[in-house]
């Protein structure tokens, strides 16, 4: 099956992760999120990272968004 979207992966700095909340929850996340005047469906990923030997959180997000031919430009 061929889906109309495309996906970008994102990770948050390592400072903004260490801002979060103790009591931030990890797991995945399912939100909108707004890039340059436009909202799109995204999916966050927080939880420890095997790469750091599991001693670090990380944070990753994908945007969801309609393959380049149906984007607006601004």
């Amino acid at each position: 099956k061929i889906f109309p979207f495309s996906y970008q992966l994102a990770n948050l700095p390592e400072s903004e992760v260490e801002k979060l909340p103790e009591s931030t929850k990890t797991g995945v996340y399912y939100g909108f999120a707004q890039v340059r005047n436009q909202v799109f469906e995204m999916v966050m990923s927080i939880g420890w990272n095997p790469y750091y030997k599991n001693e670090k959180k990380t944070a990753v997000f994908f945007f969801f968004f309609p393959k380049k031919s149906q984007l607006k430009r601004s």
